[in-house]
């Protein structure tokens, strides 16, 4: 991982951790513009940093349904548990989380593939519910803003969202759609992470964000 990028995750996870501690936010929901972005490798990322160096109780939940990526990022540090999204939805045990074999204090809720399932309010609203009283934050990795809603409708139930922006990738006008239609939805859009970037940041990037 470039240097630039893991202190781009380093300064999220930072903030969050801030957040956290105030109690202003506890759950975020990290999405992206396209595919392949990187989203995932950013959740994992910044989740181990807030739960190695800040010491905080951190939850991972894998919400890209369709093409879950977290327990694959994270093979090797997990057993994975055989438990869709399905079964999660109607229990009311408490969440069957895999602990991480490197970083004591995260933990990871990736239930199996569900390729018809897609992220509802109330099952968002069901896993907060139930993680809330033990973890200090929750993070929540979602598909892609473009071709999927589910980003947003995870972002409606939750407090916050990070988006996700592959450098010398994504045009502005993307992004300002993106960033237009968050605060018509009323989500608390906190910045945004450049992900697989060099040395070169496009001006416009924080043209877009200082609006």
């Amino acid at each position: 991982m470039l240097d630039e990028t893991r202190e781009s995750f380093r300064k999220v996870a930072d903030l969050l951790s801030h957040l956290a501690r105030q109690q202003s936010v506890r759950t975020v929901v990290f999405t992206g513009v396209t595919p392949r972005c990187g989203t995932t490798t950013a959740a994992v990322a910044v989740a181990k940093e807030l739960a190695r160096l800040a010491g905080l109780r951190t939850l991972l939940v894998d919400m890209n349904m369709r093409r879950p990526g977290v327990a694959k990022s994270l093979r090797g540090d997990i057993t994975p548990i055989e438990e869709s999204w399905e079964s999660l939805q109607s229990s009311t045990q408490p969440l069957s989380t895999m602990s991480t074999a490197s970083v004591a204090k995260l933990r990871v809720l990736a239930p199996a593939i569900s390729p018809q399932a897609s992220v509802s309010a109330e099952l968002v609203k069901k896993v907060v519910d139930r993680a809330a009283q033990d973890f200090d934050i929750i993070i929540f990795d979602t598909p892609p803003v473009l071709g999927y809603a589910d980003a947003f409708v995870a972002a409606g139930v939750t407090q916050a969202m990070v988006l996700v922006v592959e450098a010398g990738q994504t045009p502005f006008e993307v992004i300002d759609r993106i960033k237009h239609e968050v605060g018509v939805r009323g989500i608390t859009l906190l910045g945004a992470v450049l992900n697989k970037h060099r040395r070169f940041i496009p001006g416009w990037i924080y043209r877009v964000f200082a609006r």
